[in-house]
C-alpha cells in the first residue's frame, strides 16, 4: 500500500480560504494535476471549506494554474515540514476545524493517488 500520509497543522494565511489549515504531501503527483479544481471539489464533497494545491519544481512550489511561485514564510514553511522533491504535490486542505481541513486534505490526496 504505500507510505502513510503525514499531515501537518500550519497557518497558510491568504493562500488559503477557511480558519484551520492541513497540509499533505503527494509524492510523483505533479503530472496529475491540471489546475487544481478537481482536488479543491474532492475537498469541499467531504466537508472543508476548500483545498489548494501546490507543485513542488525547480527548487519551489507553484500554483499548477498561474505557474505563480509561493514566497515568503509560508511557502518556506511547507517545504521544511513536508521535504517535497521534484515533481511532487502539496495539497492544503482548509475548514473551520483541523477535522474538516484534513479530512478536505485527505480526500484531494487519494483523488490524485487514484489518478495513477
Amino acid at each position: 500500500l504505500g507510505e502513510p500520509m503525514k499531515f501537518v497543522k500550519l497557518d497558510c494565511g491568504e493562500l488559503t480560504v477557511g480558519e484551520v489549515d492541513v497540509a499533505v504531501l503527494v509524492k510523483d503527483a505533479a503530472e496529475k494535476v491540471r489546475g487544481g479544481i478537481e482536488e479543491r471539489d474532492e475537498a469541499i464533497k467531504m466537508g472543508a471549506q476548500g483545498a489548494t494545491v501546490l507543485v513542488f519544481k525547480e527548487g519551489g512550489l507553484y500554483f499548477p494554474d498561474s505557474g505563480k511561485r509561493v514566497e515568503g514564510r509560508i511557502g518556506k514553511e511547507l517545504v521544511e515540514n513536508l521535504k517535497p522533491r521534484e515533481g511532487d504535490v502539496i495539497i492544503i486542505g482548509t475548514g473551520k476545524n483541523e477535522v474538516e481541513a484534513e479530512m478536505g486534505a485527505r480526500a484531494a490526496a487519494m483523488r490524485l493517488e487514484r489518478k495513477r
